[in-house]
């Protein structure tokens, strides 16, 4: 370890020394920049999975109704939201759960923080509902 930087058997660095806004050296990892690729990978999907768990549910839903003879009627799309958030809330909680470093648990929580208000979010939930209530 020269310099404050370690490195691997091939030669290919696991720290290096960053300068803070004091001027101060700190040892940071190169792979928090892979970590949080693989946070933002993590979160995209539990979104994904999370709005078609909600999706499948109210078209159960709807399969019962029509089986019962009953006339469908989709829910409102702040039903439909705060179920999907509710989904997502809970697969977020399970995730952290399984991490134990609290930078880790920081960046997991600012990761999904940012990706709950991400345009692309809100559209996914938007088009669910519009492909449920075109169902219905």
């Amino acid at each position: 370890m020269a310099g404050g930087e370690a490195t691997r058997e091939d030669g290919s660095m696991l720290y290096e020394r960053v300068p803070t806004k004091n001027g101060a050296f700190t040892l940071e990892s190169r792979w928090a920049l892979k970590t949080d690729f693989q946070f933002d990978q993590k979160v995209d999907l539990a979104i994904g999975k999370s709005v078609k768990a909600t999706l499948r549910f109210y078209n159960e839903l709807r399969k019962q109704g029509v089986a019962r003879g009953e006339p469908g009627k989709p829910p409102s799309f702040e039903t439909f939201s705060t179920m999907a958030r509710g989904l997502m809330e809970a697969n977020k909680q399970v995730d952290l759960d399984r991490l134990k470093n609290l930078s880790m648990r920081d960046l997991f929580e600012r990761t999904w923080a940012q990706k709950l208000l991400t345009y692309s979010t809100k559209k996914l939930l938007k088009d669910a509902y519009d492909t449920l209530t075109k169902r219905f």
